[in-house]
């Protein structure tokens, strides 16, 4: 179990629930290993049965007789197999279209970096221009205290 979950990223549950399925089948028969590894419990083990080895020889994609769900029932391999590649056909399908009708992610991470800079020279201008106003206003605030211009008076009447 441990070399089939490793070579096939299947999960505990996955694999184990592939097991059964199997075991259902009568493709293979499940046993436990003598002695597992350190304080570990001995690890299943799966043989082939002799009809799995005759399935094999036949043509494994050959529909299967599924037992546990009756003789007129099948599993047909080579049909869930076609199946699933049209499902991918019509999910390749779709993300092409979806590629094609949107911009491409790096179109848009340029055109945000490009927006990002805009966004640091407008903010960098602000700042500048925010300095300069503040710098000509204190100086025309002194000028016209210095001719006895209550500048004050005026700014109340603004707001």
């Amino acid at each position: 179990m441990t070399d089939i979950r490793q070579r096939t990223g299947l999960s505990r549950d996955a694999a184990n629930h592939r097991f059964r399925r199997l075991e259902e089948l009568n493709l293979i028969e499940v046993t436990y290993a003598d002695e597992g590894f350190g304080q570990r419990s001995p690890p299943k083990v799966a043989h082939l049965t002799g009809t799995a080895r005759r399935e094999v020889e036949r043509g494994l994609f050959r529909p299967l007789r599924d037992d546990a769900r009756g003789d007129a029932d099948t599993v047909d391999l080579e049909a869930e197999i076609r199946a699933m590649r049209k499902e991918i056909d019509r999910h390749k399908r779709r993300l092409d279209a979806l590629s094609a009708s949107q911009p491409g992610v790096d179109d848009l991470e340029e055109r945000l970096e490009a927006a990002e800079e805009h966004l640091d020279d407008l903010e960098a201008y602000a700042y500048e221009w925010d300095e300069t106003a503040e710098m000509y206003l204190r100086a025309l605030r002194a000028a016209l205290e210095d001719r006895g211009i209550d500048v004050g008076a005026y700014l109340r009447d603004a707001q």
